[in-house]
């Protein structure tokens, strides 16, 4: 008899009977019931994490930015015999002369309005006629240059940003990652490439240092993780 015992040992085989082997092979239904809700738990926090978590929204638009330094005319309201002060630009302040018109043993001068750089109308030179209307002048002011950042804004995104709205946005060449600015205008009208052209106001100092044109990434808006899901489903069927 013992050897029989070790000889179905030894094949693996059990000598428990088939009503043990039932109750062996059975969870327990705590277990069961504890464990399903641990899972649920798991669920239900994930969830809700996915709800609350808000992740940022960005789209790529072009940009461009414009860079114009004041600068003023200066115009011969008489004909004559012009005489420069300065052939070459030359640093000028405010009620420096300019230069002289001569006619009929009558000088007109022309005073500087403002402090800057004067350049001389190339086209004379002291001696020549000018006539009245002619441009003698013109006097590049020492003020800083008025910079205008222009993003491009899509049809389809229109609605989504709004004057006063406060962008952050990363554009490669910039001294900071991050550069914030405000939407200050939006046309109403778009542009022939169907853009809204939006105006952007942002420090000086960090817009005279972007590249004058390329791509910016602008976060416009925050939602929860399962409408962004949702939405990058939708956008990749559409494609």
């Amino acid at each position: 008899m013992e050897e029989e015992k070790n000889f179905f040992i030894d094949k693996g085989l059990s000598l428990r009977s088939e009503e043990v082997n039932e109750v062996m092979g059975t969870v327990p239904h705590r277990i069961f019931r504890v464990g399903t809700f641990i899972i649920i738990c798991i669920i239900i926090l994930l969830a809700a994490v996915g709800y609350i978590l808000q992740v940022p929204s960005y789209i790529e638009v072009p940009y461009i930015v414009f860079g114009n330094t004041p600068s003023i005319g200066i115009i011969s309201k008489n004909a004559g015999i012009i005489m420069f002060r300065y052939n070459q630009p030359h640093d000028i302040e405010v009620g420096d002369t300019i230069a002289s018109i001569t006619k009929d043993n009558k000088s007109f001068y022309y005073i500087s309005p403002t402090n800057g750089i004067i350049e001389s109308n190339f086209l004379y030179v002291t001696g020549d006629n000018i006539s009245s209307g002619d441009t003698l002048a013109r006097i590049i002011s020492h003020e800083s240059p008025n910079y205008k950042l222009i993003l491009k804004i899509p049809l389809n995104i229109k609605s989504e940003i709004k004057s006063g709205l406060r962008v952050k946005f990363t554009v490669e060449g910039a001294t900071t990652e991050n550069v914030v600015g405000y939407i200050k205008k939006i046309s109403v009208i778009p542009d022939e490439s169907n853009c809204y052209n939006a105006i952007v106001e942002m420090p000086i100092s960090i817009m005279q240092n972007l590249p004058t044109s390329g791509k910016a990434k602008i976060h416009y808006r925050t939602e929860n993780i399962f409408k962004k899901i949702l939405a990058t489903k939708k956008v990749s069927r559409s494609l």
